[in-house]
C-alpha cells in the first residue's frame, strides 16, 4: 500500500546486521526474495542453521504476505491495477490487450529482421514474365531499383519485384513462388563455404541452408554449418511442360556446337562426321556452302568452317563473345527439355571429354553457371572445380549414364559397367536418423516385417546395415537412392501393419484377440509396462494367464504405444520423400572473409528460400524491443508508464542511434531516453543467469518497469548441443525464467524475451517456423507472440499462446521513427 513503510531485511526477527549483510552480498536484498529462497540457500548464504533460516523465510513469507491464500476477487484488483506499455501501433496494442503488460513474461519470436543475405555477385535463377535468368543478385536488385526506386528497410534497403518469380522449397517440393522484394544491407564480413561437389557459396552467418543431422532435415544458419554437414541442392530444375518451341532441335544443336568450338566467323572441329553435318545444316537453313579451310600442322586435321551472312546473324552476340564471355543463349532456356538436349549434346560433343568421367572445360564463368543450370533440368549434377582461369564440370557414375541419351551426332558413349561408387547420393547422416527411427518403433526384432530383414536374410544388403550396424556415416560420405528407396518401403509396410494394429486395439474384448495382437506387434508388449505403472513381466503375464479386469487401461495403454510410433514413422518417410527430392553436397570448408560491401536476399513469402550459386544450391531468408524501452519513458497518459528500462543483451543487436530515432518520433530528448535505459551485454548463458539476479538492485533503485532480454535463448543453445545436454540446458533456462516472473511480480515489471526459431522440415502444411526452447519456454511465457514478414515495410503479429487474450493478427508498419500503425 502506498505510504507503508517496506520491511528491510534486519528488520526481520532473526536477523541481525552481520547476517543481513551477507544475505545483501549473496544476491538477497529484499525481502520478497528471502521469501521465494529455499531453506538451503539460505543456510549456505548466510552461514546459518537450519531453523534460522527456517524462521528467517517464515518472517519474510509473512512479511511480504506470500504463501497466503487470496480469493479471486482480490487476484482480480490487482490486475486491474498492472501497467501496460503502448507498442507505437494502435492495432498491435488492441491485440495485446492494451500493450506489453507488467507482472508478466511477453515472449515475441520469429524470423523478424535481416542479416540472412548472399554477397552480392551470387548468381540467382528466377523468371521475370516466364523469362527465366541466371543472373548476379546484385543484377537484378540494379535492374528493379532503376524502374521502381528503393526505400528504406530494417538495416538496409528494398526494391519492388513484380511478376518475378523464384524457385521456393514449398511443402517438401520444389516450385516456383512469388519473391515481392529484393533486400539488400552493408555487411563486413562473409563466411565462404566450399563444398565438395566445387560450390563456392558466399553469404552471411545469419542465412540458412538446409541440411541433414540425426534428428532429420533442418535449417541452419550458415554460421553454426561444420565441416562435413550435408547442404541441400535443388535436384533439377523444373520446366513448362506446355513451352512452345521458336527453335528446331537441330538448331539448338548448332549453338550447342559453336558454343564450344565457335569463334567470330568460324567454327573448329577434328571430327569429320561433325563436319559432314555443320555443311550440310548450314545448306538446309541457310542456303549457302560454308568456306572451309584446313590446318594440317597438328597430328589430327583441324576443319575451320567460315560462317557468313544469316548465319553469323543467327549466332547473334555468341559472335562478339571472348573465349572469358561465352555465355547459353537465352531461348535456350526458353525452350523444351528437348530442345535443351540437343543444345547440351552439341556443346559437349564439340568440347567435351569423354572418358569414365565427362569433363566440360571453359574460360567463362558465365557459361560454366548456366550450363550447370542448364543440365540440372535434366537432373544431372556435376563436381565444379576452379583453377587456373578455367572452369570445370566433371560428371561421372550415374550421372553420365544420362548424358549417354543426349542426342549427339557423331559419337556413342562405351556403355561403362556401373559404379558401385556412393560418392554422391545421399548424405550418410541420415543412416543416423534412419537407425534411430528403425529401433524406436521396430524394437526387439518381432513381427513379420521385422523379422522378413533379419540377419539371414538380408546381410547381403546394403539397407540392413544402414539400419542396423552402428556409425556406418563414418565410413562412407554417401548412401544411394536405391538404398533410401528400400528403406521407406521397409518403413511403409511397417507403418501399415501400425494403423490395422491400432484399429484393432480399439476393438479389443478378449483374450484371443489380445494375444493375436500380441502375436503381431512390431515390438515388445512389454513396452507397454510404463503407460500402466507396473513391472514389464506382469504385461507379458497377461498373454498367459488373460487380460486383467484393467482392460480399458491396457487398451488406451497399448493404443497410445501404437500412436507414438505410428507418428515417428510417418516424420521418417515425410523426411524420406524430402530427401529424395533434393540432390546433396557436403560442406568442405568454411572461412570468415573481409566483404565490406552490399549483400542480398529475395523476400519470399512462400518457402522462404530460393535457388542460387554458381552450382544451383538451396539458399533460404529487434525493433520492438527497441520501441519498447523508449516507449515505457512516455507519461501514463500517453500509454507509458513514466519509468526506466533495462535491455540484456546475448546478440550484439542493441542500436543505440535506433532509440535516439525512435525519440525524436516521439518528440522525447534523445540524450535523455538514452540515459534512461540500463544497457549490458552478456556473453554466456552464466552471465546471463548472473544479470537477471543482479539486476533487481537497478529495479528497485532507479524504478524500472522493463526488462528486455534479447535473446532468450540464443546462448542456451550454444552451449548446450546435443540431446546428451538437453536436460541441463531445460533446467537452466527454467531456473532464469523462474527468476524474471519473480522480478516481474514483486515488482510490477513487464519482461520481454525475444526468442530464436527454428524451421521445422517436417511441417508440410502451415508454417514450419517454431520457437526454440520447448516446452520449458511454452509454458513459463505468459503470452506468447509470433512475428512475421509481410509487404515491406509491414509486419504481422499474431497471438501464439495467452491465458487471457483471444487469437487473433495485427499488422504494423516499421519506420524511421519506430513501430506504428
Amino acid at each position: 500500500m502506498a505510504g507503508e513503510r517496506k520491511p528491510t531485511l534486519d528488520s526481520l526477527p532473526g536477523v541481525g546486521e552481520a547476517t543481513a549483510r551477507k544475505l545483501y552480498e549473496a544476491g538477497y536484498r529484499t525481502v520478497e526474495s528471502l521469501a521465494v529462497a529455499t531453506v538451503a540457500e539460505l543456510r549456505e548464504a548466510a552461514e546459518i542453521g537450519e531453523t534460522q533460516a527456517k524462521k528467517i523465510i517464515a518472517a519474510a513469507r509473512e512479511s511480504a504476505e506470500m504463501g497466503l491464500f487470496t480469493t479471486a476477487d482480490k487476484v482480480l484488483e490487482r490486475r486491474e491495477k498492472i501497467g501496460l506499455i503502448t507498442t507505437g501501433s494502435t492495432q498491435l496494442d488492441s491485440l495485446l490487450g492494451g500493450g506489453i503488460e507488467t507482472q508478466a513474461v511477453t515472449e515475441v519470436f520469429g524470423e523478424f529482421g535481416s542479416g540472412k543475405c548472399v554477397s552480392k555477385d551470387t548468381p540467382v535463377y528466377y523468371l521475370n514474365d516466364e523469362t527465366p535468368h541466371i543472373s548476379p543478385i546484385e543484377k537484378a536488385y540494379e535492374h528493379y531499383r532503376q524502374i521502381f526506386g528503393e526505400r528504406p528497410f530494417d538495416e538496409g534497403a528494398v526494391v519492388h519485384t513484380p511478376n518475378i518469380k523464384v524457385l521456393s522449397f514449398v511443402d517438401g517440393k520444389l516450385r516456383l513462388s512469388d519473391a515481392s522484394h529484393i533486400y539488400r544491407e552493408k555487411v563486413r564480413r562473409l563466411l565462404r563455404v566450399r563444398t565438395k561437389r566445387g560450390r563456392i557459396l558466399e553469404l552471411t552467418h545469419k542465412h540458412k541452408l538446409l541440411t541433414l543431422t540425426e534428428d532429420g532435415l533442418k535449417w541452419l544458419p550458415a554460421g553454426e554449418l561444420k565441416v562435413g554437414a550435408p547442404v541441400a541442392t535443388p535436384a533439377s530444375i523444373p520446366c513448362n511442360p506446355t513451352v512452345t518451341d521458336k527453335l528446331h532441335p537441330d538448331d539448338a544443336y548448332f549453338l550447342g556446337l559453336y558454343v564450344a568450338e565457335g569463334s567470330g566467323p568460324e567454327i573448329f572441329t577434328t571430327n569429320e562426321q561433325i563436319l559432314k553435318w555443320v555443311k550440310s545444316y548450314i545448306k538446309r537453313k541457310f542456303g549457302f556452302n560454308p568456306t572451309l579451310h584446313r590446318d594440317e600442322r597438328r597430328k589430327r586435321t583441324v576443319y575451320h568452317i567460315v560462317l557468313r551472312g544469316q548465319a553469323l546473324e543467327f549466332l547473334g552476340d555468341l559472335t562478339k563473345c571472348t573465349s572469358a564471355e561465352k555465355f547459353v543463349p537465352p531461348e535456350i532456356f526458353l525452350s523444351s527439355v528437348e530442345v535443351a538436349k540437343h543444345f547440351l549434346a552439341g556443346y559437349i560433343e564439340g568440347d567435351g571429354f569423354l572418358g569414365q568421367t565427362i569433363e566440360l572445360s571453359t574460360k567463362s564463368r558465365r557459361l560454366f553457371t548456366e550450363i550447370s543450370y542448364l543440365l540440372l533440368r535434366l537432373g544431372i549434377h556435376g563436381t565444379g572445380s576452379h583453377k587456373g582461369g578455367r572452369h570445370r564440370l566433371f560428371i561421372g557414375g550415374e550421372e553420365r549414364a544420362k548424358i549417354m541419351k543426349l542426342p549427339f551426332k557423331s559419337i556413342a558413349l562405351p556403355v561403362l559397367p556401373s559404379s558401385n561408387s556412393v560418392y554422391f547420393g545421399y548424405p550418410a547422416v541420415f543412416a543416423g536418423f534412419l537407425k534411430k527411427i528403425y529401433r524406436e518403433t521396430f524394437g526387439g526384432g518381432r513381427g513379420p516385417v521385422t523379422k522378413a530383414i533379419g540377419r539371414k536374410s538380408c546381410s547381403g544388403d546394403t539397407f540392413y546395415h544402414v539400419l542396423t550396424r552402428s556409425r556406418i556415416e563414418n565410413n562412407q560420405a554417401f548412401i544411394n537412392r536405391k538404398t533410401i528407396v528400400k528403406i521407406k518401403s521397409v518403413f511403409l509396410e511397417h507403418l501399415n501393419i501400425l494403423k490395422r494394429l491400432r484399429e484393432e486395439v480399439k476393438g479389443l474384448s478378449s483374450d484371443e484377440k489380445f494375444k493375436k495382437i500380441a502375436l503381431e506387434l512390431q515390438f515388445p508388449l512389454c513396452s507397454i509396462a510404463p503407460r500402466l505403472g507396473i513391472k514389464r513381466g506382469s504385461v507379458e503375464n497377461y498373454v498367459c494367464r488373460g487380460l486383467p479386469r484393467q482392460l480399458p487401461a491396457v487398451k488406451e495403454a497399448l493404443g497410445a504405444e501404437i500412436d507414438v510410433r505410428i507418428n515417428k514413422l510417418e516424420k521418417a518417410i515425410h523426411n524420406i520423400d524430402v530427401v529424395l527430392e533434393l540432390g546433396w553436397d557436403i560442406v568442405e570448408d568454411v572461412e570468415e572473409i573481409e566483404y565490406n560491401n552490399y549483400v542480398y536476399d529475395f523476400v519470399v513469402p512462400e518457402g522462404h528460400c530460393f535457388v542460387g550459386g554458381y552450382q544451383p544450391t538451396l539458399f533460404h531468408n529487434t525493433q520492438l524491443a527497441h520501441q519498447l524501452c523508449v516507449n515505457v519513458q512516455l507519461p501514463t497518459e500517453q500509454k507509458g508508464l513514466n519509468a526506466k528500462a533495462i535491455y540484456v543483451d546475448t546478440e550484439n543487436t542493441f542500436r543505440p542511434e535506433r532509440i535516439r530515432d525512435m525519440a525524436v518520433g516521439l518528440a522525447l530528448d534523445p540524450v535523455k531516453t538514452l540515459r534512461n535505459i540500463y544497457y549490458i551485454r552478456s556473453y554466456n548463458t552464466d552471465q546471463q543467469l548472473l544479470i537477471g539476479e543482479k539486476a533487481e538492485e537497478i529495479i528497485e533503485k532507479e524504478g524500472v518497469r522493463l526488462l528486455v532480454v534479447d535473446s532468450l535463448t540464443s546462448h542456451f543453445r550454444a552451449e548446450y548441443v546435443g540431446r546428451g545436454m538437453l536436460a541441463d540446458r531445460q533446467q537452466k533456462l527454467n531456473r532464469h525464467l523462474m527468476d524474471l516472473h519473480r522480478l516481474a511480480d514483486l515488482h510490477d515489471l513487464a519482461v520481454l524475451v525475444t526468442n530464436q526459431v527454428q524451421a521445422r522440415p517436417d511441417v508440410f502444411f502451415g508454417d514450419p517456423t517454431r520457437p526454440i526452447g520447448g516446452h520449458v519456454v511454452a509454458h513459463s511465457a505468459t503470452t506468447r507472440v509470433y512475428l512475421r514478414k509481410s509487404k515491406p515495410p509491414k509486419r504481422i503479429a499474431r497471438i501464439f499462446d495467452s491465458p487471457n487474450l483471444p487469437e487473433g493478427e495485427a499488422v504494423f508498419t516499421i519506420t524511421e521513427q519506430g513501430i506504428r500503425d
